[in-house]
């Protein structure tokens, strides 16, 4: 007991003396852990970075993978926690003014979605000029599959009085290409929108800091004019 309370005592020291470059992403780990109850941080660091590769790998990873690791005990929520606050901060940094492009819904979007274990769709309603109105997850779904819930996009549309809307959506465990059931959904949700006055600008596909414009690939999908000059497809 009294070497891993040392142990412990000189990691906060070097992190407080040297700061976080000091120390490897196992002694990071082992550091955090030692915070929460029910787990060997030393143990519980060597589990997390074997299994996941690295401490941002680790506090990417979801609930229910942290919940697998062998004796992480309560520092799954910690490690969790620590995830989720990383993305908030992240997307609190989003670009500000108008949404005029592919490149800069990536911007937007691709922090909200990278670090997500599922895949979940993310609604981003516009005024006319362009400027965000709200951004809500509207579904999520398992680690592969993502059913659209129309109903709850109807409603955020009515909500928010949006005159364009770009979606998207993340891959977790793939690449950033547009699957045919993404197209699918995509025209699905275009006919929707079309059908209460809205325009569907985009649709992103995003795997880790990856993504790809569905309307960069068919620049129909921007929408009719005055929308489409405003949101150049071809500016990624």
């Amino acid at each position: 007991m009294g070497n891993a309370s040392d142990r412990r005592a000189a990691l906060k020291t070097r992190f407080l003396e040297y700061g976080p470059e000091d120390l490897t992403d196992r002694e990071l780990a082992e550091l955090l852990a030692g915070f929460a109850p029910g787990n060997d941080p030393r143990e519980t660091a060597l589990e997390l970075t074997g299994r996941f590769g690295s401490l941002p790998d680790a506090v990417r990873a979801g609930q229910e993978e942290l919940d697998a690791v062998r004796g992480i005990g309560g520092a799954a929520m910690l490690f969790d926690l620590v995830g989720t606050l990383i993305r908030r901060a992240q997307t609190r940094c989003g670009p500000a003014g108008v949404i005029n492009g592919p490149a800069r819904a990536g911007e937007f979007f691709v922090p909200r979605l990278m670090g997500l274990s599922r895949e979940t769709m993310y609604v981003l309603c516009l005024d006319m000029d362009l400027r965000p109105l709200s951004c809500k997850g509207i579904c999520e779904g398992g680690l592969s599959a993502l059913k659209v819930d129309i109903y709850a996009l109807a409603a955020l549309i009515t909500q928010t009085d949006a005159a364009a809307v770009i979606i998207a959506h993340n891959h977790p465990n793939g690449i950033a290409i547009p699957s045919r059931e993404d197209r699918h959904a995509t025209a699905s949700i275009a006919k929707l929108l079309s059908d209460l006055g809205v325009v569907l600008l985009d649709h992103l596909v995003v795997a880790g800091a990856d993504f790809v414009s569905m309307a960069a690939e068919d620049p129909s999908l921007s929408g009719p004019e005055p929308l489409r000059a405003l949101y150049s497809a071809a500016g990624l």
